[in-house]
C-alpha cells in the first residue's frame, strides 16, 4: 500500500511537470533562428494640402504583400518580387533581384547617414516654413520621430496607451497615432531585435510605440500607423496571414551579379571594382616617382611637383623632402611658390584660387586631370557640388589609382545628401588603397554613427 502511494505520487508529480512544460511551450517562444511573417499591407493616403508639388500624383491607396523573415542578427523583407536583407553581421543592406539574378549592397552606416540627413532636412524646413508663418503637420517633432522612426530634435511629446481587450493604442495629444493585436507567436530575443530593427526601416512608428510593440514579445497580428508626410497623411495597416517556424535563413545573393546604377559616379565605380585587374596605387606611384624625376632633370619643375603631388594622393608617401629638392632647382623657385599658392587658395580663397587654376596652361602637365581635383576642392568651398562632382569623376577616371580623389568624390557627395554613392566611391578607394590616411576621417564618421545608431545596427 505504501509503495501504491508512492508510485501513485511519482505519477501524479510527473503529470504535473508535463502539464508545466506544456504550459511554458505555449508561453515561450521556440528555439528556431528563424521566423517568417506574411502580411497583406494597405497604404491609404489623403491630401492635407494641395499646394504642394509632388513629383508624381498622389496614390490613394494601394495594396501589397510583404514577407518578413526574422532571425539573428537578420531581417528580410520580401515583396513586389525583390528581396531585401538587412545583414546586421555584415553591416550591410542587400536589394535582391531574383528575376535579373543581381543584388545591390549597401552598407548599413550608409543608411544611418541617411536617416540623420533626412531627419536635419525636415528640422531645416521646420524652421524656415515657421519663420514664412507656414505650418504642416509633417514638421512637428513628434511627427518627425513617427515618419522616421527616430527621436526627433524637440520631440518632447507624451505617448499615452490605452488597452482594448487584445489591442493596444497609442495617442499622442488625443489622436491615435497606432495600434496593434499580438498574435499567439511568441518571438526570442533575436526574432524580437529583428523585429524592432524591421519596424523602424519599414513602418512609420514612433520610437516609444515601436518599443512597447516589440516587449510585448510576440509578432504583430494587425498592425495600423499613421503618419504625416508633407502636405498628406497616410495610414498603414497590416494583417498577418501566415506564420512558420524554422523558416529557411536569408540569402543575400553573394553568389550574384553585383549591380550598379547607370549615373556616371556608378559606372566609374563598377569599372574600378569590375576590373580584371585592378589599378597598383603602389606600383603607379614608383611609376610617377620616376615620371617626376626624370621630368626636373628635363627642367620641367612644375610638372615634377605635381606629379609628386599625384604620388603623395595615390600612396599616402610624405613628398615633403622631394618638394624641398624641387625648391632648390635653379630658377624654378618661384614659379613653384607660386603654383603651390594657387593650390593652397583653392581651400582658403576659392573663388580666386579657382580662377588661377583655370588660367594654367595645361599642356605643361603629365597629367593635367590631377588640377581637376584642385579645383573640385574650390568648387566645394563655393557650394557649386553639382560641378564638382563631374570634374573629380573625369579626374579618376583618367587616373584611376588616385586614392585621395575617391575620398574627396565621397565628400562631395556626402554634402549632397547621397550616401549611398558617397559610400560607393569610399569603397572603391579603401578597396585601392586601405592604408591611405585620409580614409581615418570616414573612419571617424563610421564609428560616430554606429555610436548614436546602435540600437538600430
Amino acid at each position: 500500500m505504501p509503495r501504491r502511494a508512492s508510485l501513485a505520487a511519482s505519477v501524479a508529480l510527473v503529470a504535473a511537470l508535463v502539464a508545466a512544460s506544456t504550459a511554458r511551450a505555449e508561453e515561450e517562444p521556440q528555439t528556431t533562428p528563424f521566423v517568417r511573417l506574411e502580411y497583406e499591407v494597405v497604404v491609404e493616403r489623403a491630401v492635407t494640402r494641395a499646394e504642394v508639388q509632388r513629383k508624381e500624383p498622389l496614390v490613394p491607396r494601394s495594396e501589397s504583400r510583404w514577407v518578413l523573415t526574422l532571425g539573428p542578427r537578420t531581417v528580410q523583407l520580401e515583396t513586389d518580387g525583390r528581396r531585401t536583407v538587412l545583414d546586421f553581421a555584415g553591416g550591410r543592406e542587400v536589394v535582391v533581384d531574383p528575376r535579373t539574378r543581381r543584388r545591390r549592397p549597401t552598407p548599413l552606416v550608409a543608411r544611418v547617414a541617411e536617416l540623420e540627413m533626412a531627419l536635419a532636412e525636415r528640422e531645416r524646413m521646420s524652421a524656415v516654413l515657421q519663420e514664412a508663418g507656414i505650418s504642416d503637420r509633417a514638421l512637428v517633432p513628434s511627427e518627425r520621430s513617427i515618419a522616421y522612426g527616430w527621436p526627433s530634435v524637440g520631440d518632447a511629446a507624451t505617448v499615452t496607451r490605452v488597452e482594448r481587450d487584445a489591442e493596444v493604442a497609442w495617442s499622442i495629444e488625443g489622436e491615435e497615432v497606432a495600434r496593434c493585436t499580438s498574435a499567439e507567436h511568441l518571438l526570442d530575443p533575436a526574432q524580437r531585435a529583428a523585429l524592432d530593427r524591421a519596424l523602424q526601416r519599414w513602418c512609420h512608428l514612433h520610437p516609444e510605440v515601436r518599443a512597447q510593440i516589440v516587449d510585448q514579445g510576440a509578432a504583430p497580428a494587425a498592425l495600423t500607423a499613421r503618419w504625416f508626410d508633407l502636405g498628406e497623411r497616410d495610414t498603414a495597416t497590416l494583417r498577418l496571414v501566415a506564420f512558420a517556424r524554422d523558416a529557411a535563413a536569408p540569402d543575400a545573393g553573394d553568389d550574384l551579379e553585383r549591380e550598379f546604377a547607370k549615373g556616371p559616379v556608378e559606372q566609374l565605380a563598377a569599372g574600378v571594382l569590375h576590373a580584371a585587374e585592378r589599378p597598383d596605387p603602389a606600383a603607379v606611384a614608383a611609376e610617377l616617382d620616376e615620371l617626376a624625376l626624370t621630368r626636373r632633370r628635363e627642367g620641367r619643375a612644375a610638372d615634377a611637383l605635381l606629379l609628386q603631388f599625384e604620388r603623395s594622393m595615390t600612396d599616402g608617401h610624405d613628398v615633403s623632402s622631394d618638394v624641398r629638392t624641387l625648391l632648390g632647382t635653379s630658377g624654378a623657385r618661384e614659379r613653384l611658390l607660386a603654383l603651390m599658392a594657387t593650390i593652397q587658395r583653392a581651400n582658403q580663397e576659392p573663388e580666386r584660387g579657382l580662377a588661377e587654376l583655370d588660367a594654367l596652361d595645361r599642356s605643361e602637365f603629365t597629367h593635367p586631370a590631377i588640377l581637376d581635383v584642385f579645383r573640385a576642392a574650390a568648387l566645394r568651398r563655393l557650394g557649386r557640388h553639382d560641378a564638382a562632382v563631374p570634374a573629380l569623376t573625369e579626374a579618376l577616371r583618367r587616373r584611376p589609382a588616385l586614392v585621395a580623389g575617391y575620398k574627396d568624390l565621397g565628400d562631395v557627395l556626402y554634402d549632397m545628401s547621397q550616401p549611398d554613392a558617397a559610400w560607393l566611391v569610399w569603397e572603391v578607394g579603401r578597396a585601392l588603397g586601405p592604408e591611405h590616411a585620409v580614409w581615418r576621417d570616414v573612419a571617424g564618421l563610421e564609428e560616430q554613427l554606429r555610436a548614436t545608431y546602435a540600437s538600430i545596427l
